[in-house]
Parts: C-alpha cells; structure tokens; sequence
C-alpha cells in the first residue's frame, strides 16, 4: 500500500535532512519505506523504517533525535547461524576467485594484444619478403635455372597461404 504524505514530514536520513512524501507498505513482515527528497541535493531516496528520524521539533518535544545504529555494532548483533556462516565464508571464497579470474583475464588479454600485433608484424614481413622474391623473379640477372626454382618456392608459399 502507497500512501502520499499530506503534508510532507521533515525527517532525517543517512544522507542528511529531506522530506517524507510517500510511506510504502508492504504488509505486516517489512519494514515501512520512506521515500523522501533530500534538502541538500534534492535527490529521491527510499529508506527503510529503521533509516528514517523525525527532525528535531521542540514545539512537539522533540529535543533530541537517537542516533542511526551501526548494524554492526555489537549491542545490536545477533549470531549467525551454521548456514549464514557458510554463506559468508563461500562468498568471500568465490570474491577472492572472482578477482583472480579477472587478474588472469586481464593478463590473457594483454597477451592476446601482443600476439595479434606480432603476427600482424610476421605478416607484413611476410608479404614483404614475397613481394621482394617476385621482383627478382622478374628481373634480368636472375639466371634462368634460378628462376623456376624460386617460381616453386613462391608457389609453395601461395598455396600455404590458401
């Protein structure tokens, strides 16, 4: 259920004075959201209950406002259980995969780049050097004999090529 605040309540946040404009409830097994703007930036955000504090109001007696706990403050936390424990530790677990994983992505995509940019190099040395073995193929001062004989050659390559 929505219900639109008429008027807006003066409230303070986690990030600061706003005002309350919309109270969300979705039923009796959670907590009340609050959505309010924020005084300072004017941005929308959803609190839950125990987020939300009414301002200071010392016509309606409210000097002194309590403070937001830290959940893990020990006052306020509770033993996990058996599963919650395991939950935690397999979570820090595949945290530490996860950034393993990524570290070695990293490298094996550097290595990638490198072989892409050497094999593009052999390549351009390759058609080079075949460009080179046609030109003196063609020229005058090769000796005939010579000449079929780099002819097989550069006809080995193509069809390597291929």
């Amino acid at each position: 259920m929505i219900f639109q605040l008429n008027p807006a309540i003066p409230v303070i946040t986690p990030k600061g004075k706003a005002l309350a404009v919309i109270l969300i409830d979705y039923g009796s097994e959670y907590d009340l959201r609050w959505t309010c703007f924020q005084d300072d930036t004017g941005e929308c955000w959803t609190f839950a209950n125990h987020q939300v504090r009414a301002q200071q109001n010392i016509t309606h007696g409210r000097e002194h406002i309590s403070p937001f706990y830290d959940p893990d403050d020990v006052a306020f936390h509770s033993e996990d259980s058996e599963d919650e424990c395991e939950y935690k530790k397999t979570y820090q677990e595949l945290s530490k995969d996860y950034e393993n994983v990524k570290e070695r992505y990293d490298e094996v995509k550097e290595d990638v780049k490198d072989w892409k940019l050497s094999h593009l190099n052999l390549q351009d040395k390759y058609n080079e050097l075949k460009s080179l073995i046609k030109k003196l193929l063609y020229d005058d001062h090769i000796y005939p004999n010579l000449r079929t004989n780099v002819q097989d050659k550069i006809n080995a390559l193509e069809k390597e090529d291929s």
